[in-house]
């Protein structure tokens, strides 16, 4: 069938197949849109049985208007087939999304709140699905779902239930392992079915809700709630209680728990009874969560206590406010913690490793590939003390590049794994995706890290493109001397010539007319560098720094609000990078926008709530704007997010200064120069001494920094 026509499709390549037909990408070549042709299997073809069957979804999709549930287009016939053409989803099915250890809380209501509303518009329409399950979800690669496959759809409450696909020898060997067929009728999947299914009882709308408790239960906690042990999961369906979520995955509430505890009743009557009040139960528990009193997650002291900050307990028993825990047990985190890595470049391999700018450059590949990671953040310049780190090493030998990467955690100063990858000098992608998904592995196989794998496609395909970035963006990095700026652009405008769409090409060009411009400020640079970045953002709409380029742009030709938005954008998509939160930041400060910068932090502060920067952020603003106490509460957010942020210690401290607050201070201070000793940290304790007349320690405070940083006046 690929290759083939069928009217004025085009069939590209298979998506999927089962029981009830294969589903092909195809092409619509009279309006030029990709589709998705779902097709019976040719031995089922002449099947009246299934014939109805495909008719019958068409009937129930096209009933249904929602962003959630996939549009059916047409019912065709071509060349003695008989298909559906639907909208085609760019994505993958639900099944194989899901983590091992299920989903981070925040991707789980960004699911599973849309799948209850969609659900319900199908139930408003007197639709029941009757075959939920997650190889029926799609996925997009935004994480928005659409639920398909409505074949089992039964269109009225009081339809008679059909023989839906025959007997059971007419059921092909991949769907026989899932589907049922009882009492003459294929019923559902039987991992998935209700208790009333299994039972061939009559089915209402309660059906569904069992069946989306059980695949809301995987995407929480990465396993089935049912186990079929020595029967078969049909009688677990039917005689068990699974544990609660929250037992499960104990950083899971137990609000979660209870919501998909009512799912699973067996008893259709003790069922929540729509999945309205589903979404509306999930909506709530959402913004319990969200709300620093709302409870519901375990403290974030239990999780001090398990990974053992011993300088952070003392510091919160001798700060006579006990300012860090101030509010930590009655106010729990909305939510968990995430963990944070670091890509460092070590010598591994021994002797020549071949060019500087190439290995450099295949590393910094490495780490922007990393950020596919999803639940772990890369840590760029600033931030807390990462929980993992990649040390890595790539050689060039001949036509012959090997890169190799060792994993670390650094809390257990443990090793987690490690490889060593070889390729040619002209297949460099293909080498750091290799790179990348074995760290991927390493990462996925520790106990409790929900680790999901996401990463961006290569920025060009273009081997010489490629190395000629690498040389440019070497030439262009702090190298101790002044930049060639002439010979970078050179070197980019060769690159751009071979890929006209490679977007780092454009944005470093891009940062570096930037650069130019801060040396000798001038109109036509600056407009150079709007340009360049543009190119950047409109070539890769997902790059967050193309974004951070343009408006810092904006911003040298006054274009101010224009600035506010990309850099709202750039943070958005970006969030170790700091540089452009701390430019939003001086905008709002200069203009005096107030409240819109509370509105626009707290917005972002939504869009990942999971992050510390965003609660940073607006703590930086507000203690621009000397709203002491309010920074004071969003720095010890950012806190709970990231307990070894030692800048995070060194802001507090600060603000214990304004306050005058001096022992808190003192603590704050001492705790940041313990998680890493820093210029900054020793110079305002050293600041601090002198203030208190405790001039001995001042001057030791201040030779420390001295020792740090030879090259800053301040402390000399």
């Amino acid at each position: 069938m690929i290759g083939r026509h069928l009217s004025h499709y085009e069939v590209l390549e298979e998506l999927g197949r089962g029981g009830m037909g294969v589903v092909y990408k195809a092409r619509d070549t009279s309006l030029g849109r990709f589709v998705a042709l779902k097709l019976l299997p040719p031995r089922l073809a002449e099947n009246l049985d299934r014939i109805e069957l495909l008719r019958r979804e068409a009937q129930a999709s096209a009933r249904l208007n929602h962003p959630r549930i996939v549009t059916i287009h047409t019912v065709e016939e071509a060349e003695g087939h008989l298909f559906l053409t639907m909208e085609y989803v760019e994505g993958r099915t639900l099944d194989k999304a899901i983590p091992r250890q299920g989903f981070n809380l925040e991707r789980f209501f960004k699911i599973a709140i849309p799948l209850a509303d969609a659900l319900g518009t199908a139930h408003d329409q007197q639709i029941v699905h009757r075959d939920l399950k997650p190889a029926n979800i799609m996925l997009s690669k935004e994480d928005r779902p659409k639920i398909l496959d409505f074949g089992l759809a039964r269109l009225r409450p009081d339809e008679p239930a059909q023989s839906d696909a025959g007997q059971g020898e007419d059921v092909d060997s991949e769907a026989a392992t899932q589907m049922a067929t009882l009492g003459g009728r294929l019923a559902g999947t039987v991992p998935y079915m209700s208790p009333e299914q299994l039972n061939c009882g009559p089915v209402d709308h309660r059906t569904d809700i069992f069946s989306l408790g059980v695949i809301y239960y995987e995407m929480a906690t990465g396993r089935h709630p049912y186990r079929s042990g020595e029967g078969s999961i049909a009688t677990s369906i039917l005689e068990d209680r699974p544990l609660s979520v929250a037992d499960v995955r104990t950083v899971l509430p137990r609000q979660l728990g209870r919501i998909l505890g009512h799912c699973l009743e067996k008893d259709p009557e003790e069922r929540v009874q729509s999945a309205k009040d589903l979404r509306n139960d999930l909506e709530d528990l959402q913004r319990e969560l969200a709300n620093p009193g709302g409870g519901g997650l375990p403290t974030r002291a239990a999780r001090l206590r398990r990974v053992g900050l011993p300088a952070l307990l003392s510091a919160a028993i001798l700060a006579p406010a006990g300012w860090l825990f101030y509010d930590r047990f009655t106010h729990p985190p909305a939510v968990v913690a995430p963990h944070y890595m670091a890509v460092e470049q070590t010598r591994i391999f021994s002797g020549e490793r071949g060019p500087d700018y190439l290995r450099r450059g295949v590393l910094d590949s490495l780490q922007r590939r990393l950020t596919g990671l999803e639940g772990i953040y890369i840590l760029g310049q600033e931030g807390p003390n990462p929980d993992f780190v990649v040390q890595a090493d790539a050689r060039k030998s001949g036509e012959t590049v090997a890169l190799s990467f060792r994993l670390l955690d650094s809390e257990r100063n443990a090793d987690l794994g490690d490889g060593v990858f070889e390729g040619r000098a002209g297949n460099l992608p293909d080498l750091v995706e290799r790179a990348g998904r074995s760290v991927a592995l390493a990462l996925d196989r520790q106990p409790d890290l929900n680790v999901d794998y996401r990463p961006a496609g290569p920025p060009t395909t273009d081997a010489v493109a490629l190395d000629l970035y690498y040389q440019a963006a070497a030439a262009a990095g702090p190298n101790g001397g002044s930049v060639d700026t002439a010979g970078v652009h050179h070197l980019l405008e060769r690159a751009l010539e071979r890929d006209p769409k490679f977007s780092l090409a454009y944005l470093l060009a891009g940062q570096t007319s930037l650069e130019e411009h801060r040396a000798t400020p001038a109109p036509d640079l600056a407009a150079r560098a709007e340009s360049l970045c543009r190119s950047a953002a409109e070539t890769d709409p997902t790059l967050g720094a193309a974004f951070t380029c343009l408006g810092e742009a904006l911003m040298l030709t006054d274009r101010t609000m224009d600035a506010v938005e990309a850099l709202r954008r750039a943070i958005a998509l970006d969030t170790s990078d700091l540089t452009p939160r701390s430019k939003l930041r001086e905008i709002y400060r200069d203009l005096g926008m107030h409240e819109s910068a509370e509105d626009s932090w707290q917005k972002l502060i939504e869009t990942h709530p999971s992050h510390w920067a965003g609660y940073f952020s607006l703590g930086r603003y507000y203690q621009d704007a000397e709203r002491y106490e309010d920074a004071l509460d969003h720095y010890t957010r950012a806190l709970e997010l990231a307990p070894r942020a030692p800048d995070l210690y060194r802001y507090i401290g600060t603000v214990h200064v304004y306050l005058g607050r001096f022992e808190e201070a003192e603590v704050a201070l001492q705790n940041s120069i313990k998680i890493r000793p820093t210029w900054d940290a020793y110079y305002n304790l050293g600041g601090l001494y002198f203030n208190l007349r405790r001039f001995v320690a001042a001057v030791a405070a201040y030779e420390e920094a001295v020792r740090l940083d030879e090259s800053d006046y301040r402390s000399r």
